[in-house]
């Protein structure tokens, strides 16, 4: 009886120490390939940018934080102002390609600085660049902007 209850543990010991690595091997194999926060942050920036490229106000709508509002060199506009401006211009959606450069994403926590150069062309000529600031806070375990600042560079 003794020995088949030595038996019986070991069996389960066996068990447990597979199930613990099995566990082990499975977290670190999501967390491998779950985004980081910086990673996470930058694909943010660009779907803001692209969704403003395409008059996808409903889009910005969630990215974009309630007191969100962006310093240009004509000035500053709410969060409501620009995306009346997106919406009153919705006709005027044209093919707009991005070369986003020189980024760096820094976290401190729950809020996030990117720095960049964006350089934007349309398919019927012209072309702008921009050195761009954007301050980004976590709510709720969601990032969303609160403040774009961009300088047109010349």
């Amino acid at each position: 009886m003794k020995a088949s209850m030595t038996s019986t543990r070991r069996i389960s010991l066996v068990r447990l120490i597979v199930l613990v690595t099995l566990c082990a091997a499975a977290l670190s194999l999501h967390a491998a390939k779950a985004p980081n926060d910086q990673e996470r942050l930058a694909n943010l920036n660009m779907q803001c940018l692209k969704a403003f490229d395409a008059k996808q106000d409903s889009t910005l709508d969630k990215i974009e934080a309630s007191d969100f509002d962006i310093s240009t060199d004509e000035g500053v506009l709410t969060k409501a102002k620009q995306l009346e401006g997106v919406r009153a211009s919705k006709n005027d959606v044209y093919p707009i390609h991005r070369e986003v450069l020189n980024q760096v994403v820094r976290v401190y926590g729950d809020a996030a600085v990117i720095t960049e150069l964006d350089h934007a062309w349309g398919d019927g000529g012209g072309s702008s660049k921009y050195q761009t600031s954007s301050f980004w806070v976590r709510h709720n375990g969601e990032w969303q902007i609160v403040h774009m600042h961009y300088s047109k560079v010349e």
